[in-house]
């Protein structure tokens, strides 16, 4: 997919594609959108998201990729995950769609991944005119949503809060959007500076009620609340507009 195709365009090709059968979701929009963008480092940010989701699964691949691709070796990423290599634990085993929601909704306090497609091309919503700055900022947001997201403190702090409400196995964890969600909260009240013990308690009741309740079992896209009430910094699960 070319750089310098207008959302419009890409738009199009998008919609053709689903039509003729073969399915994509929003997150292969935005992924391909950002893998072809070199000029905000869309290319190694794509790689990065990528990486991070295999090395969770096998952390033995790290070699490969420190040996076999020398740019993404020499970037800023790399070092942010190399504490992979060392764990196995599947309690939590991020998709690129979850690593991009979670960075997203997180670092925008919006949902929708059309959003993001739209933001990354440059969209000024309120002109509805495309903007290189606006472009530029999106990609820098998201880069730090995704440093975030990897983080080796942050992401064993939110699987400690899963296992210390009682999901000690990947088992035991059902519905991803909830997960992801429990992730948006902490990060959300990480960066409001909750403190972390008042925090943790937040984020596990949030999680164990949303399991409960089976608040966002369905299309994420559908159940997440844009709307939701903020309680204390965090969202709270009690409404379901």
């Amino acid at each position: 997919m070319a750089d310098d195709l207008d959302i419009e365009t890409v738009t199009e090709i998008f919609i053709r594609v689903n039509s003729a059968g073969a399915e994509l979701s929003q997150a292969d929009f935005a992924m391909s959108k950002i893998a072809v963008n070199e000029t905000f480092g869309g290319n190694l940010l794509r790689k990065a998201i990528d990486y991070f989701c295999h090395l969770a699964v096998a952390p033995e691949f790290f070699p490969q990729i420190e040996k076999g691709d020398r740019d993404f070796a020499t970037s800023e990423f790399l070092p942010h995950m190399r504490w992979l290599k060392d764990v196995n634990d599947d309690l939590y085993d991020p998709t690129y769609t979850d690593m991009l929601r979670v960075a997203f909704t997180s670092e925008f306090g919006r949902g929708r991944l059309q959003d993001l497609v739209a933001l990354l091309s440059g969209r000024n919503f309120e002109t509805k005119e495309y903007e290189e700055v606006i472009a530029g900022e999106a990609f820098g947001r998201l880069k730090k949503g995704i440093l975030a997201f990897i983080n080796k403190t942050h992401f064993e702090r939110i699987t400690m809060i899963l296992r210390s409400a009682g999901f000690v196995t990947s088992a035991l964890i059902r519905g991803g959007n909830a997960v992801n969600f429990a992730y948006i909260i902490y990060l959300r009240g990480r960066t409001e500076k909750l403190p972390p013990t008042d925090l943790e308690r937040l984020v596990r009741r949030w999680y164990a009620m949303a399991i409960l309740r089976g608040r966002y079992g369905a299309s994420a896209e559908l159940s997440m609340p844009i709307s939701a009430r903020l309680r204390y910094g965090v969202w709270c699960p009690t409404s379901r507009r």
